[in-house]
C-alpha cells in the first residue's frame, strides 16, 4: 500500500490558467449563466458538477484551492472560507444543533473559545472544555447528548500537542465526530489519517505565511461538503467564502512543501546543537513543534 504522502500529492497537481498560463485563472464573477433550465435545477440541487451557482458557495477558482488543500490533508474534498473561524462556526453549526454538547479542548484558538463559550449557548449547544492530553478527563466529559470532539493537532499558542489517534478511539466508541484544527502542523501532521472525521485550518497562519491573506478551509469527506454547501445550509448566516484573488494560496502550498522539509532539518540541527552544549530539548519530531529549556 502507498504511504500516504502530502507533499506529493499537492506537487502532482496541475491547473492552468485558460490561456495557458502557468497559474490558474482568476474566476472574478458572482453569479453564473446556464444553457438550460434543468442545468440550472440540477446545480441547485447539487448535482451537476463543474456548474456553478453563486459565488458564496463556490467558484472554480475556489475549487482547485479546495482540491490541492484535501489533497494535503487526505480527505474527498473541501471548502475554503474567508478565514479560519468562517471554517470554524459552520461546521460546529452544521454537526449540533439545540440540546446538542461538544467536549473541546481548554487550550484552543481565542476566537475558537470565544465562539465555544460565549455564542453557541444562544443556540442550546453546550460545551465542556477539558485538558485534551488527558484521555480519562476526555471520556468522562462525554455526555449522551455529545456530538463534537474538538481539539488543535499542536495548540494555539501554548503548543499543546493532541494525540488525534487515541482520540479517534474515543470518539469513534461514543459515535462522535472528531474535529481537529491543524493549522500549526500542516504536511507534518495529517489528522484524516489518524481517524479524525474533520480538518481545519486558518490558512491566515502557516499556509499563507506572509500576512497578506486571511482565509480558511475545513477538509471532510464528500457528504458532509455537500451538506455544508447546500443552498439551506447553516453556510448561509455566514461571510465564508474565500476571495478568488486569494486563489494565490495555490502556489504558494508547494513552496511550503520545502519550508517543511527546512523546519524539520532546523529543528534536528537545533536538537544536535542543545545535546552538545547540555541544553535540554524537548521535541515532538512529527509535530514540528519543539520546546528548548536551560538548565
Amino acid at each position: 500500500m502507498k504511504q500516504f504522502n502530502p507533499a506529493d500529492n499537492i506537487q502532482d497537481l496541475q491547473y492552468f490558467g485558460e490561456f495557458g498560463g502557468v497559474n490558474p485563472s482568476i474566476s472574478d464573477s458572482s453569479t453564473y449563466t446556464f444553457l438550460s433550465a434543468k442545468t440550472m435545477f440540477d446545480t441547485f440541487e447539487g448535482n451537476a458538477e463543474g456548474c456553478y451557482l453563486y459565488s458564496r458557495h463556490s467558484s472554480p477558482s475556489n475549487l482547485y484551492l479546495d482540491k490541492a488543500l484535501a489533497a494535503m490533508e487526505g480527505t474527498e474534498t473541501a471548502n475554503v472560507s474567508a478565514s479560519g473561524m468562517g471554517a470554524i462556526t459552520p461546521t460546529i453549526l452544521q454537526l449540533c444543533g439545540q440540546g446538542d454538547h461538544v467536549v473541546s479542548s481548554r487550550t484552543i484558538y481565542g476566537g475558537t473559545y470565544a465562539f465555544l463559550k460565549n455564542f453557541t449557548p444562544r443556540f442550546g449547544i453546550k460545551t465542556t472544555f477539558v485538558d485534551i492530553t488527558k484521555l480519562d478527563l476526555v471520556a468522562a466529559a462525554i455526555t449522551p447528548t455529545t456530538k463534537v470532539l474538538y481539539c488543535e493537532t499542536v495548540s494555539n499558542p501554548l503548543l499543546e500537542v493532541a494525540d488525534i489517534a487515541a482520540l479517534a478511539k474515543i470518539a469513534k466508541k461514543h459515535n462522535l465526530k472528531l474535529v481537529v484544527d491543524n493549522t500549526f502542523s500542516p504536511l507534518s501532521v495529517s489528522p484524516a489519517k489518524l481517524g479524525a472525521d474533520i480538518v481545519i485550518h486558518s490558512l491566515t497562519k502557516y499556509i499563507n505565511g506572509s500576512s497578506d491573506t486571511v482565509g480558511g478551509v475545513t477538509c471532510a469527506s464528500q457528504a458532509f461538503i455537500n451538506d455544508l454547501k447546500k443552498v439551506n445550509s447553516i453556510i448561509l448566516c455566514n461571510n465564508v467564502k474565500l476571495s478568488p484573488k486569494d486563489i494565490k494560496l495555490f502556489p504558494i502550498l508547494r513552496m511550503i512543501v520545502l519550508d517543511g522539509s527546512n523546519n524539520s532539518y532546523n529543528i534536528k540541527k537545533t536538537e544536535e546543537l542543545c545535546r552538545k552544549f547540555a541544553i535540554k530539548f524537548y521535541s515532538t519530531k512529527t509535530m514540528g513543534a519543539a520546546q528548548i529549556a536551560l538548565k
